[in-house]
């Protein structure tokens, strides 16, 4: 399951602030992810259903949705705040 994911980073704020997830897009060929902020993240894979999920660690979020049709290989997108001052972002895998 080859999936491209490409992450914008932008320095907008002081490196002391809290990064914030601004933005999300999906495409036919993969998806990308606006942040505001330096950002320290972990990527992983999870089975039955398969998802990929990205911990965006420090980050808030900072769009009123949380969840975003498919495009391409993902069915879904969703994101919401997870433990503590992070965002888990999940995109589910079609198929």
């Amino acid at each position: 399951m080859g999936m491209l994911l490409s992450l914008l980073l932008a320095s907008a704020v002081p490196s002391s602030a809290a990064s914030v997830l601004t933005g999300v897009s999906l495409g036919a060929t993969g998806g990308r992810l606006a942040l505001q902020g330096p950002v320290r993240f972990r990527a992983f894979q999870l089975g039955s259903p398969d998802r990929f999920v990205i911990d965006l660690l420090g980050t808030g979020l900072g769009v009123p949705e949380r969840s975003w049709p498919g495009a391409g290989q993902v069915a879904r997108l969703r994101a919401a705040p997870w433990g503590t001052g992070a965002t888990r972002v999940v995109f589910d895998l079609a198929g």
